[in-house]
């Protein structure tokens, strides 16, 4: 009779040692799923390769940058990834071919970022005195022919207005086309025309984070 409580209160003290653990095992296990993030490729509607410091290069580094914040995804560096090229036609890639890659990639979202409108243009700074903008546009009537047009861009070099439309897509997995999508439309005049444009680069960094946002949500 001892024998057979003594192995009862062993099995007891096994079976409840043993119970914790694996529940913990199990929660550790459903962490990790719930932790695996998902791979998102970010493309540009068209790449040049010849030139990394192209507006829609720029442009969709800055929601590739915008993605990883977000903390919600393992971005692809679309940039390394080799064979790029021939998923374009005329330096345009094809959506259906795009979602074919991808899913070779194993990636589980797609964005395709398109530059819808990009200008830069010098112009002259607002002036506060009345007398002063009369008195410029004078000089201007005056003074304006066609062989000064350059200088007259030139003179206004310090003072650019950049202009920046972009649409970025999100592509369906099965079906291979769009299935949603945001604008997001900056602007900013002050600076020459690097520096405007990094101004309106940020702009489109942080409110490309609010639109990811709300499409992955």
């Amino acid at each position: 009779m001892k024998k057979l409580i003594l192995t009862l209160f062993t099995l007891l003290m096994l079976f409840g040692f043993w119970i914790p653990n694996y529940a913990q095992q199990g929660n550790v296990n459903n962490t990790t799923n719930s932790n695996r993030k998902k791979r998102l490729l970010i493309l540009p509607a068209k790449i040049d390769t010849t030139n990394t410091n192209s507006i829609e290069n720029e442009t969709t580094n800055q929601i590739v940058k915008a993605a990883i914040n977000l903390r919600r995804f393992e971005i692809i560096d679309w940039w390394n990834i080799m064979g790029l090229t021939s998923l374009q036609q005329d330096s345009v890639f094809i959506d259906s071919m795009v979602v074919k890659f991808a899913k070779n990639i194993s990636a589980s979202e797609v964005l395709i970022v398109r530059v819808l409108n990009f200008h830069q243009q010098g112009i002259p700074p607002d002036l506060e005195d009345p007398g002063k903008q009369i008195a410029l546009g004078l000089v201007v009537e005056l003074f304006n022919d066609e062989d000064e047009d350059e200088e007259e861009e030139e003179k206004y070099a310090s003072n650019v207005k950049t202009e920046l439309h972009i649409q970025v897509e999100k592509l369906g997995l099965i079906t291979g086309k769009r299935i949603r999508f945001f604008n997001v439309y900056a602007t900013h005049t002050g600076g020459n025309r690097e520096k405007s444009k990094a101004k309106v680069m940020k702009k489109v960094n942080k409110e490309a984070m609010k639109r990811l946002t709300k499409l992955f949500h």
